[in-house]
């Protein structure tokens, strides 16, 4: 080939417009408006139900169910090179169905502001014993001497301190609390009393107030927090988890609570949900509990978000398309 058709032949791919086909279920309004924000990005954006080919789609932005099943789409994509998930966590992705070429990013940090008030929101009302306080009125019992956690001057520790971690350390250095993170990379800012990686766990667990778990489920946090580390904790600590339910033993904490009245848990993420099991199954009765609040795993679910979660995801491909450094990419080791 000469120089002049290899030139021309890389201007042409220069120029053609990039494919990504999106694998989520969305109404006809949403498939409009993101087919006119990849427009406006420089792409085409190509729905599974459209009537398109396949053959030169480069990249795939995808949500459950497709991700546990992304083997079987890669299977028809032969140029694709970038896998964008809509989500903030992949431990649903079996990554030995993808090819190593295939880069793969995250959507961390497009829901972390609702998830974090959210977790904030669950510490409170457990430190101020709303929910108690509001089954004994129901009873007819006015208990105007009971006490709550006063949250000023108390220390919440965050494990994991990415988009999540770093807007529930906002709101709680806003109440007057002080910090301690658990994170990859040193965090040297004002409130945070102290920040390690995994290694300084049992410090966070035994000094904590108000502990956050806000860390992605991965080889490594899988299982974290056991009867062991749960024992190290304060008997009158409040847990909240927005994370991943397998980061945290499910008998151990639920016997904890048992042990322990006087310890609390905010819990919004389950062992068995439908996204992961078809269906919401409590292998033991937290719901029953008087030191327990759940919510359906619907933390960042507040209007708008689906719009927020699809620009920032969009916006990443965006950043990958035109030589940039996309954000969040996913260390497969760590799965």
């Amino acid at each position: 080939m000469t120089k002049c058709c290899q030139l021309s032949k890389y201007l042409m791919h220069q120029w053609a417009i990039m494919k990504l086909l999106f694998l989520i279920k969305a109404s006809k309004e949403m498939e409009n408006i993101t087919k006119e924000i990849g427009k406006s990005k420089g792409f085409q954006v190509i729905f599974e139900n459209d009537n398109e080919s396949w053959e030169d789609i480069e990249v795939v932005l995808t949500f459950v169910p497709a991700l546990k099943n992304i083997g079987s789409y890669i299977n028809r994509l032969p140029n694709l090179k970038f896998i964008q998930t809509l989500s903030a966590g992949v431990d649903l992705i079996d990554f030995s169905q993808i090819p190593e070429n295939i880069m793969v990013c995250s959507n961390a940090g497009a829901f972390a502001k609702p998830v974090a008030e959210h977790a904030v929101a669950m510490a409170m009302a457990l430190s101020k014993n709303l929910m108690a306080n509001h089954s004994k009125m129901k009873n007819g019992v006015f208990d105007q001497s009971s006490h709550s956690m006063r949250l000023e001057g108390k220390l919440a520790g965050i494990i994991g301190y990415g988009g999540i971690g770093k807007d529930i350390g906002k709101l709680c250095k806003a109440i007057g609390m002080e910090l301690a993170v658990i994170s990859r990379s040193p965090v040297e800012e004002q409130g945070v009393k102290y920040s390690g990686s995994l290694d300084s766990l049992d410090r966070v667990l035994q000094e904590s107030d108000i502990l956050f778990v806000s860390i992605p489920l991965n080889t490594y946090t899988e299982n974290l927090i056991t009867s062991k580390e749960l024992d190290k904790m304060k008997a009158d600590a409040i847990l909240v988890n927005v994370a991943r339910a397998d980061i945290i033993n499910q008998k151990d904490l639920y016997e904890h609570l048992i042990s322990y009245p006087q310890f609390k848990a905010g819990i919004d993420v389950w062992w068995k949900e439908p996204i992961n099991a078809g269906k919401f199954e409590t292998g033991f009765g937290f719901l029953d509990l008087p030191n327990v609040i759940g919510s359906p795993h619907n933390s960042a679910m507040v209007p708008e978000i689906e719009n927020n979660a699809f620009l920032t995801a969009l916006n990443n491909v965006e950043l990958w398309m035109k030589g940039g450094v996309p954000k969040n990419r996913v260390q497969r080791k760590d799965y």
